[in-house]
């Protein structure tokens, strides 16, 4: 229960806000009483692991940092001060 409410089952948010290379973020997926976070991070140079919701449902796709559909000519994947991935121009 929170403020007073019960809450039941799943759940699932993105600090980014959803499908977004270009920006890093954590995904918290699960229940209210066992919920799991998932960091998006860099396989390799290029490779982005980028995290998302469905709905309630976690999902992730291998992201080329520097090809189509997601990326763009000149991204390389980096990462920022809390060690998660994300696409950024060189």
């Amino acid at each position: 229960c929170s403020d007073g409410a019960c809450v039941s089952g799943s759940i699932c948010t993105d600090s980014d806000g959803g499908f977004d290379v270009n920006m890093s973020s954590a995904v918290s997926n699960g229940t209210v009483s066992n919920l799991w976070e998932y960091n998006e991070y860099c396989m390799n140079d290029e490779t982005l692991v980028e995290f998302y919701c469905d709905g309630t449902d976690l999902l992730f796709e291998e992201v080329d940092c520097d090809g189509f559909p997601h990326g763009s000519l000149g991204q390389v994947c980096a990462t920022d001060s809390n060690g998660y991935g994300y696409c950024l121009y060189e």
